[in-house]
């Protein structure tokens, strides 16, 4: 039910801008299928992208910050959400949680760049971080800002070691955060 302007996927094979803002991915979708559905008073949508994961907690929500790193991502969701007549959401720029600062949310939802691999050349894209290296930022980080009872959503990819156990590598992570964690695995994919 949403309208969302974002740059085209043909510009990527063409060797588009590091600032280039996609489309609604796999990965927004899988997260905005599993989204819990439940008003919820302040939420806090990290990496944002062209806004379509804040829109939808929006429709559950009084307030929502939608944030990015990407500047450009910050205006194209800015003007996602005139498109859409939505009202209650603020825009920030800046990485991962910078733009919360000081604040606590009932509910944070995040769908970060952390295709594994060593390129950092698309913001949506690329962490520029080893491995998984980012996405246990964001979970060790979440909690902090997360009123007592609030909710954390995010997909992540983590790297199948050969010989390791993928799901000790999470559980050693998780030990350190101070709330629950419920894990989905969704599939496996192979490095090329």
């Amino acid at each position: 039910g949403l309208l969302l302007a974002a740059e085209k996927p043909e510009l990527l094979d063409h060797g588009a801008d590091e600032d280039y803002v996609c489309s609604v991915t796999n990965s927004t979708a899988a997260l905005a299928r599993f989204m819990i559905q439940r008003p919820f008073e302040k939420i806090l949508d990290v990496c944002t992208g062209c806004g379509a994961l804040a829109f939808i907690a929006a429709r559950q929500g009084d307030r929502v910050l939608a944030a990015d790193l990407n500047p450009r991502a910050v205006q194209i969701a800015a003007f996602n959400a005139k498109l859409n007549d939505i009202r209650n959401v603020e825009f920030a720029t800046g990485s991962t949680f910078e733009p919360a600062a000081g604040r606590r949310f009932n509910f944070i939802t995040a769908n970060p760049p952390c295709v594994i691999g060593p390129s950092s050349r698309y913001s949506f894209r690329d962490s520029g971080e080893e491995l998984d290296e980012f996405c246990r930022k964001i979970i060790a980080e979440a909690p902090g800002y997360l009123e007592e009872g609030g909710i954390f959503q995010c997909t992540l990819e983590w790297p199948n070691i050969n010989g390791a156990d993928w799901r000790k590598r999470i559980t050693e992570l998780l030990q350190n955060i101070p709330c629950d964690a419920l894990v989905l695995h969704r599939q496996l994919q192979r490095a090329l």
